[in-house]
């Protein structure tokens, strides 16, 4: 549009880099003033940078950089494009730029328009052994800027999906509480369970198979690929020629649960809807149906206390994978089998409405990202 005005990035901002206080003075990270660093910059969003896990005195300030409130952090190395505002004086290493916008410049706007910029950014960023973003060239960068009553239309219209999107979050977290407490209680031997190691509950099938054997047949493969983390979804999946898989793999059925022993802490659970093949990567295991039922399985050994305790059991450092025997001799208090099919409606109730959260979760971030990218268009306003 015509009242738009297209001018360098360090024209109408001041950019200084940060730093870090000698770690040899361990009394520098003693005081108050927050410290920030790139880790502590959510991606995808504008982070309201409050508080910072370490904390600088006034003395080590001279060998960081001051951040008034309003600054914009951008994280400019190894990790390009994360972007927060400071909520109150504050510092941060060298891996962040800070951005103090000029009065014809809002600093929501600013740190909106760094988000949308962030595949350029990352272009713009060298370095062999990590990528960084140098101020010289964050400074000739060309940002197209609408009169201040545009830039605040433009951030509440963002801000307004941002908050939705918070607001989803929040009861996302309260429905993964409630389930898992849900769970801790029906777990326990106070509710009329018997305790049983998890080796009782189910066999380990090693029916393999030799793909390529099998031609052109279409087949059902599950990589750990195509388990979500935590949730048990099937993700990026769909049937492949036989004859493309080279290795062997271990044969499953549907109503089998299938279980990731590669990076345990990945929580990488799924009961099968289908029959297939899976990477010996993954366990096959068929639910002792005399004492669970098949579809309690999965959702037992996705449970944050069985996670922790096949951590424990980890072998392997690059590698990590699960001990069958640690694993097999983990003990759970057990409901009996006709009280299992409650538990069972209780949690799907909870799960169904989790992944319609979820669901709204995706498309709000699809709307923010669409909405984002519209809007630092001028032509698009």
């Amino acid at each position: 549009m015509n009242n738009w005005q297209i001018k360098k990035l360090g024209d109408i901002s001041v950019i200084n880099g940060g730093g870090t206080p000698p770690t040899s003075h361990a009394e520098y990270f003693t005081g108050n003033v927050p410290w920030f660093t790139p880790s502590e910059i959510t991606s995808g969003t504008v982070s309201v940078l409050t508080s910072s896990e370490r904390q600088i005195t006034e003395e080590a300030i001279k060998h960081s950089k001051i951040a008034e409130q309003g600054t914009v952090l951008l994280s400019s190395r190894a990790t390009i494009g994360h972007v927060g505002i400071v909520a109150t004086r504050s510092t941060y290493n060298q891996g962040i730029k800070g951005l103090t916008p000029k009065k014809e410049l809002l600093p929501w706007y600013l740190a909106y328009w760094l988000l949308a910029s962030k595949k350029r950014l990352e272009k713009s960023s060298f370095g062999t052994t990590f990528k960084e973003l140098s101020t010289t060239a964050l400074k000739k960068f060309d940002i197209e800027i609408p009169p201040i009553s545009v830039q605040q239309q433009v951030v509440e219209k963002l801000d307004a999906i941002k908050r939705m999107q918070e607001l989803n979050q929040k009861e996302i977290t309260k429905v993964k509480e409630l389930f898992n407490s849900h769970l801790s209680r029906a777990f326990r031997p106070q509710t009329g369970g018997t305790i049983k190691r998890l080796g009782e509950l189910f066999l380990r099938s090693s029916r393999t198979v030799l793909p390529i054997t099998l031609g052109d047949k279409l087949v059902n493969y599950i990589g750990l690929e195509n388990i979500e983390s935590n949730t048990g979804r099937l993700v990026s999946f769909s049937p492949c020629t036989a004859k493309t898989i080279k290795s062997a793999k271990t044969k499953f059925s549907k109503g089998d649960t299938l279980y990731g022993k590669l990076r345990p802490y990945l929580n990488k659970v799924w009961l099968a809807t289908m029959d297939g093949i899976c990477s010996t990567d993954i366990w096959v295991l068929k639910a002792q149906e005399n004492m669970i039922r098949l579809e309690l399985l999965p959702i037992l050994l996705r449970f944050p206390e069985i996670v922790k305790q096949t951590l424990a059991g980890m072998t392997g450092t690059n590698l990590p994978r699960v001990n069958a025997k640690t694993f097999d001799y983990i003990e759970i208090a057990v409901l009996p089998i006709e009280k299992q099919k409650l538990l069972i409606e209780e949690v799907m109730k909870i799960q169904i409405y989790q992944q319609s959260l979820q669901t709204e979760n995706e498309k709000l971030s699809q709307l923010f990202d669409s909405a984002l990218n519209k809007f630092m268009k001028p032509n698009q306003i």
